[in-house]
């Protein structure tokens, strides 16, 4: 086996297990914002930036599926123990073949929106293989244009945007800060977006605004774009 790709990582917390979250095709360690603020009380929270995504350095060979659940493992080696895996889409294959190539590494897996990947059939790793061109054929934002709406729900809420005029859209200078979020969602504004009479109404069951002219989310640590 030859020596794993060196990742960039995110850490939180410093006490519990270790809850090691594996990203999708991409995106990177900031797709886990909110767990790593959520679970640090609890976990020791890793984030990964994969091989070549990130801030982590490409690699110096080629990787198969092999070789970043290898990167995955030497993560968890050098923090000592076991931890819990959660993979996101991509992440999740990931996920998958870690626990089976380094069994004494994994205590459990969480594995969302994904499965064992598309080279389990062979029309599947094809139709894969065959993005690489399309890609190139139509650039970047003509593929994104083509391939999101197959992504998302069509009852997803209305996207946010920074520059939309409605004021449930806008990002809010923060009561707690007096300053305009640097990212969204803002960590930092829970209690006097919670306190809000004009903030909207979140369902614990979904997770999502209500009415449709809320922001995407309603996390609990959102900062509510109530204002113009």
């Amino acid at each position: 086996m030859t020596a794993p790709a060196k990742v960039h990582v995110e850490e939180a917390g410093t006490t519990g297990p270790l809850l090691l979250c594996l990203h999708g095709i991409g995106s990177s360690s900031a797709s886990f914002v909110a767990q790593l603020e959520a679970f640090s009380g609890a976990f020791r929270v890793v984030a990964w930036d994969a091989p070549g995504y990130g801030r982590s350095p490409d690699p110096d060979r080629p990787l198969d599926l092999d070789g970043f659940a290898d990167a995955a493992a030497e993560v968890i080696r050098a923090r000592g123990g076991r931890a819990h895996v959660l993979g996101v889409s991509w992440g999740g294959v990931i996920a998958l073949r870690l626990a089976l190539r380094h069994p004494a590494l994994v205590a459990s897996l969480i594995v969302a929106d994904s499965g064992p990947g598309s080279g389990t059939d062979p029309e599947k790793a094809a139709a894969m293989r065959a993005r690489v061109p399309e890609l190139e054929r139509l650039g970047p934002r003509a593929f994104a244009e083509r391939r999101g709406p197959r992504l998302v729900s069509p009852t997803r809420p209305r996207p946010w945007s920074a520059g939309s005029s409605t004021p449930w859209r806008r990002p809010c200078a923060c009561p707690a800060t007096r300053t305009r979020p640097s990212r969204w969602p803002p960590p930092t504004c829970a209690p006097a977006w919670r306190a809000s009479p004009r903030r909207p109404s979140c369902s614990a069951a979904t997770r999502t605004g209500s009415p449709a002219r809320t922001p995407p989310r309603c996390w609990p640590a959102d900062c509510a774009a109530r204002r113009t």
